[in-house]
């Protein structure tokens, strides 16, 4: 799960010490040891807007822009672990909503996947106070999927249900200098984290800023049985 791109260090030493962005969406079609179709997009908009045709491989919400909806929604479509990378950007969250799919609301990860900032301080989504941010959901009961978060910060969150930041009932999350704030919900203010649903984290920042709205439940950063975060 910890494999990384080998274009991705250089692709964001290229960006930082150019000054640049990209204007147009790339993406990279790598094979895993398994064989596994891998796909890497790199989102280029900071728009909140939806995946044109989720499974074509592209990654476009109609304009030729790759927004990180449709980053997710893409490979939500296509099979394999893909990554998801982003710039020192802000990406605000706008459409409201509760599919499971990502289409509208929290976006909604259904399979493996990196998604990848530079760093707590320079990429940043914000929720708006709209919803949550990542839901980890997966169809099948007998395998779970592995979700890798690095290098970014989740703001503004919110959740009537346990998680405000990030809910995640049964699969597999790996948290690395994630940094939540200012995110409530009812359980597990800043990560929901169910009972069969394995934890592995590194130095992770959760703002005391993170809360609950049930003041019966211990842990407003994080409500798990795998791990004590707060």
């Amino acid at each position: 799960m910890r494999r990384l791109f080998e274009f991705k260090d250089n692709f964001y030493a290229f960006i930082l010490k150019g000054g640049l962005l990209v204007l147009a969406v790339m993406i990279f079609t790598l094979f895993a040891a398994d064989g596994a179709r891998a796909v890497g997009f790199i989102v280029d908009s900071t728009v909140d807007a939806v995946d044109d045709n989720p499974g074509d491989g592209f990654c476009d919400d109609g304009s030729g822009s790759c927004t990180l909806r449709a980053a997710v929604m893409e490979s939500n479509a296509l099979p394999g672990e893909d990554e998801i990378l982003l710039s020192d950007d802000v990406y605000i969250l706008t459409i409201p909503g509760t599919d499971n799919f990502a289409a509208d609301g929290d976006l909604d990860i259904r399979g493996d996947l990196i998604i990848t900032g530079i760093g707590a301080d320079e990429t940043i989504i914000d929720a708006a106070n709209l919803t949550r941010v990542f839901h980890l959901i997966d169809d099948d009961d007998l395998a779970q999927i592995e979700v890798e978060i690095t290098g970014l910060r989740i703001q503004n969150s919110i959740a009537g249900n346990a998680g405000g930041a990030i809910r995640n009932v049964s699969e597999i999350l790996y948290l690395e200098g994630v940094s939540i704030q200012d995110s409530t919900a009812p359980r597990g203010g800043g990560i929901y984290i169910g009972p069969a649903a394995p934890l592995r984290y590194s130095t992770p920042r959760l703002s005391t800023t993170a809360r609950r709205t049930t003041p019966a439940w211990s842990g407003a950063e994080a409500y798990t049985t795998q791990a004590r975060l707060s």
